[in-house]
């Protein structure tokens, strides 16, 4: 990863059902949330934009549909990633396992 994309994340307002926060800086609503859903960790996976290069909206929802079969199996909530004038649907993995950690190299993440 590259510096200028790395602040490019750290910049990046990421949510999970609604509530801000930034990669980098802990966040206490977060911890709330995820201790109301009894999880100790959320992973934030996305099949949208794979390697950070712009893809059209259409293939994004087509993709992060895709995405959201392969985690049928797995607690997940809404989440999303915004700067800059753009947005990105994510799904907030609750208690990831490596298998679905894994599918980012399935979509190219």
């Amino acid at each position: 990863m590259t510096p200028r994309l790395l602040r490019a994340f750290q910049a990046t307002e990421y949510r999970i059902d609604g509530i801000a926060f930034h990669v980098g800086r802990r966040s206490p609503c977060i911890d709330g949330l995820l201790r109301s859903h009894n999880a100790r960790t959320a992973a934030l996976l996305s099949a949208c934009n794979p390697q950070s290069r712009k893809m059209p909206p259409g293939w994004n929802d087509r993709m992060q549909v895709r995405l959201a079969e392969h985690l049928r199996r797995h607690r997940t909530l809404s989440a999303s990633g915004s700067g800059r004038g753009w947005r990105e649907a994510h799904i907030a993995v609750l208690d990831a396992d490596p298998k679905s950690v894994d599918l980012l190299r399935r979509f190219r993440q």
